[in-house]
């Protein structure tokens, strides 16, 4: 576990690694994921730069899918969801910047707000159960975030494909806390629900199997779950989760993996009982389910 440490004692690592702020331990674990998954993904389909360092599909390596000047539209509509979430274009903020930080350009601003972003629970959440995905699944699975653009038109957060079935799971991210628990969980049913209903979920940038071939594409009409821990659960997970990906999952780990999972199962079935839902949404959810046993 404390082999990236050098000649420090395993202790003294130890320590210095607990002492960063969660989400600096976190995106380490995506650039180490996105660097495992980049070479294995060009090593076996010839697709180099699937993933950024923050493990979300790279726009950029859709250019030969797409060509440049969709992938640069798609950009441009990333950038400017980015501009009314910072609000990096109001003279208020840049003026709050400037005199905080020492900048007032809408490019810095965009990106002191997604540092700041990536500190609170929601995104942690995503960057947690990312990693304990990948260690729980990578051998079969591809674990990766969805890109920007899909995050912010689809609403889709992580995206799981098997390796061998090609089926794909889509799942967003949230926490949950104490008294309005039920609340939250009732309103992701419903979510999860219209979203089957009107004919499922669209990815942009996912990927899809052929012939035994990983390939880039768009995905249409796929069934989306949530995946959701309370606050202490994922509080405990930060915590106690091993940086080391290839290890043995520990305890925490394993039973937080259960309970993700319990919760997909537990979803699934509820959706495959639906009658109203179209056709090529059932197909894709049958098609998941071959694979839901394995996970």
């Amino acid at each position: 576990m404390y082999r990236n440490f050098g000649e420090m004692p395993a202790s003294e690592g130890f320590r210095q690694e607990r002492a960063k702020h969660p989400s600096e331990r976190l995106l380490g674990l995506m650039r180490d994921i996105s660097s495992k998954l980049n070479a294995e993904v060009e090593s076996n389909y010839g697709i180099r730069d699937l993933l950024d360092d923050e493990c979300k599909i790279n726009l950029d390596a859709y250019t030969e899918i797409y060509g440049q000047e969709e992938i640069d539209k798609s950009k441009e509509a990333v950038r400017e969801r980015e501009l009314e979430f910072s609000d990096a274009e109001d003279s208020r903020v840049k003026e709050f910047y400037q005199k905080e930080h020492g900048f007032s350009d809408e490019e810095s601003i965009i990106s002191q707000w997604k540092k700041e972003k990536s500190r609170n629970k929601n995104s942690q959440m995503e960057l947690a159960v990312t990693a304990l995905l990948y260690k729980m699944l990578g051998d079969r699975y591809i674990v990766a975030r969805a890109s920007d653009y899909d995050d912010y038109k689809n609403g889709i957060d992580n995206l799981i494909v098997d390796k061998q079935t090609g089926a794909v799971l889509c799942a967003f991210d949230e926490v949950h806390q104490g008294g309005k628990a039920n609340e939250q969980i009732d309103k992701k049913h419903n979510k999860i629900m219209k979203i089957a209903a009107d004919g499922g979920a669209e990815v942009n940038f996912g990927l899809k199997l052929s012939n035994g071939q990983l390939q880039r594409a768009k995905l249409e009409n796929l069934p989306v779950f949530y995946l959701a821990l309370h606050t202490q659960e994922l509080q405990s997970l930060i915590e106690k989760m091993d940086s080391d990906l290839s290890g043995e999952p520990n305890e925490i780990e394993t039973s937080l993996y259960n309970t993700l999972i319990e919760s997909v199962k537990s979803q699934y079935q509820i959706l495959i009982k639906k009658n109203n839902l179209p056709n090529s949404v059932k197909q894709n959810l049958m098609s998941f389910g071959q694979s839901l046993d394995t996970l």
